[in-house]
C-alpha cells in the first residue's frame, strides 16, 4: 500500500508505504524523495532500491541497487548505505544491521521470483502465504535456528513449492485442504 499525500510540501517528493515496493526514482536535487515507513524513513536523490516494511514482520529491511540513500530510524539513528548494500531494522529491539547484498535477490518479486538467501523456515513462510494468499501451519518441531536458501518462480503452484520445502527440511510432509497447508 502506497499513500501519496494529495496536497505534499512543494520542496519534498514523500509517499508512505505500508508493505514491500521498488522504486527507480529520477534524480531531482532540489526536491528529495522521501519513503516513510511506520519504522524508517529512507531519504534519496536518485537511484534505484527496494523498501520492505509488512506489518506482521518485526524487520524493516532498505535494499541499494544503485545510487546513495540516507536512512532515518523511528529512534533518530541515521545511516547511509551505498550500492549493494542492505540495511536491516529490528523495529522491536531497534537496533539497525547492515550487510552486503545481491540486490536483485531483494527485488526478485518484481520479476516474477522469490530468492531466500541464508533465512529461517518462518520467513520462507510468511512469503509463501503472501504470494499465495493462503495460510500454513508448521510444526512447531520444524522450527530451527537452520537457514535455507531457495529460489522459486511466482508461476510455480503451491504444490510444486511445497514438494521443494519438503526435501530441503527431510523427514517432513504437507497437506493442502482449502486455503491451508499444514506441515
Amino acid at each position: 500500500k502506497i499513500v501519496y499525500p494529495e496536497n505534499g510540501q512543494a520542496d519534498e517528493r514523500s509517499v508512505f508505504l505500508t508493505g514491500e515496493a521498488y522504486f527507480n526514482v529520477a534524480k531531482d536535487s532540489l526536491k528529495p524523495f522521501i519513503v516513510k515507513t511506520e519504522n524508517l524513513s529512507v531519504k534519496v536523490l536518485g537511484t534505484q532500491f527496494n523498501v520492505r516494511d509488512y506489518p506482521d514482520e518485526n524487520v524493516t529491511m532498505v535494499t541499494l541497487n544503485e545510487g546513495k540513500v540516507e536512512l532515518q530510524t523511528t529512534c533518530g539513528k541515521t545511516v547511509v548505505l551505498e550500492p549493494l548494500q542492505q540495511l536491516i531494522y529490528n523495529n522491536l529491539t531497534q537496533e539497525v544491521k547492515g550487510t552486503e547484498v545481491l540486490p536483485d535477490n531483494a527485488s526478485a518479486w518484481k520479476d516474477g521470483r522469490m530468492v531466500f538467501d541464508s533465512v529461517e523456515i518462518d520467513e520462507i513462510v510468511k512469503t509463501l502465504e503472501r504470494q499465495y494468499d493462503i495460510s500454513i501451519n508448521v510444526d512447531s518441531t520444524l522450527l530451527s535456528d537452520e537457514s535455507y536458501s531457495v529460489k522459486f518462480k511466482c508461476d510455480e503452484n503451491i504444490y510444486q513449492v511445497m514438494s521443494v520445502l519438503q526435501d530441503m527440511i527431510g523427514e517432513c510432509s504437507f497437506v493442502i485442504e482449502g486455503n491451508t497447508v499444514k506441515m
